[in-house]
């Protein structure tokens, strides 16, 4: 909707937005990959991006998959 019509919500919609939002209180984020991000994320239109839920559905997969071991040293 955020792209396709004049609505608009206060909710994420783009996964750049998200890991913006994820890393806001991470100092070498905003230094050194948050404008290399939104560069990427204006040369390629939201076609060319994961959607949230394929995003989820893959950390949902991976979690799913976890499994813990004691580190080698």
């Amino acid at each position: 909707m955020h792209d396709t019509s004049g609505f608009s919500s206060d909710t994420h919609y783009h996964v750049c937005d998200v890991i913006e939002a994820a890393s806001q209180h991470n100092h070498l984020f905003k230094s050194y990959v948050q404008e290399r991000l939104d560069a990427l994320r204006g040369q390629f239109d939201l076609e060319y991006w994961p959607s949230l839920g394929e995003c989820l559905q893959e950390l949902a997969s991976d979690a799913e998959k976890a499994s813990w071991r004691p580190r080698t040293p």
